[in-house]
């Protein structure tokens, strides 16, 4: 059992979850948690760490024991540890007493794809997993991300996913003209990008969204740049009051779902 905090693979661990620099040269990232944990692609797990304390409960609800059992047989390493270091390798507040190494996915091919969240700067590591997960929710093929969002692999924006980054297809583009070509190749191919503006747009619910499409949703302070402005169609999602904005998640999962009710309708 790992006990010291001087340990190199819980040093390792807490690097990880501060640096997206190495989780990028390592090419994996860290989950916790039960559900996030026991969720997590077999094949893709590198090592798990769990506390003795879990490991001495009874843990039929949580299934912990299978877990590493198949984990085993997969030749996953596994680290048992003292219940103390469960505060250098976790963000939360009540650590659930598991932590997993895991490896990051290829990006996968849009081509073969139907509807699309397009995501442009996003910054709040909330609000970037939120929506990816509302993607899921609202049966979005893929999801695409321009290289000046939020790190896809941030411990909170892992968390937010709920398991989501598991399953979803998603592509994170290198730079900013690798994401503009994508849009451009989309419409290629038949796909219509709408994108929010308050501006010389249509209502949402007036786009036609029945057939290949994408939706971009911008920099929360910002919005969608004037270069991604001029290649896609707009709309606006009508607000009372004296709101100016919506949330980015809130206007994402709006027009995701409408999406999802014109293509299932």
């Amino acid at each position: 059992m790992i006990t010291s905090s001087s340990n190199s693979k819980i040093k390792k661990v807490s690097s990880l979850l501060k640096k997206p620099s190495l989780r990028k040269k390592e090419n994996v990232y860290v989950v916790e948690g039960l559900r996030m944990v026991t969720e997590a692609p077999r094949q893709d797990i590198v090592s798990v760490y769990v506390s003795s304390e879990l490991l001495s409960q009874d843990n039929k609800k949580d299934n912990i024991s299978l877990f590493l059992d198949d984990c085993k047989k997969k030749c996953v390493e596994i680290n048992v540890i003292a219940p103390s270091l469960l505060k250098n390798i976790s963000e939360t507040v009540t650590p659930q007493g598991v932590v997993a190494i895991v490896k990051r996915r290829d990006d996968e091919d849009f081509r073969d794809k139907c509807t699309f969240l397009i995501l442009e700067d996003i910054q709040d590591p909330g609000n970037l997993g939120t929506l990816i997960r509302t993607a899921e929710a609202a049966g979005i093929d893929m999801v695409i991300m321009s290289e000046g969002c939020v790190d896809l692999y941030n411990p909170k924006v892992i968390r937010s996913t709920m398991g989501t980054i598991y399953r979803i297809p998603y592509l994170v583009c290198k730079d900013r003209a690798g994401f503009t070509d994508i849009i451009k190749e989309l419409k290629t191919n038949g796909v219509k990008i709408y994108g929010g503006c308050l501006t010389d747009s249509k209502r949402y619910t007036d786009a036609d969204m029945t057939g290949k499409c994408g939706i971009v949703i911008g920099n929360e302070g910002n919005g969608i740049t004037e270069d991604t402005l001029r290649l896609i169609e707009k709309v606006h999602i009508p607000m009372k009051g004296e709101i100016e904005s919506l949330n980015a998640s809130v206007a994402g999962s709006i027009l995701m779902y409408e999406i999802n009710r014109q293509r299932t309708n």
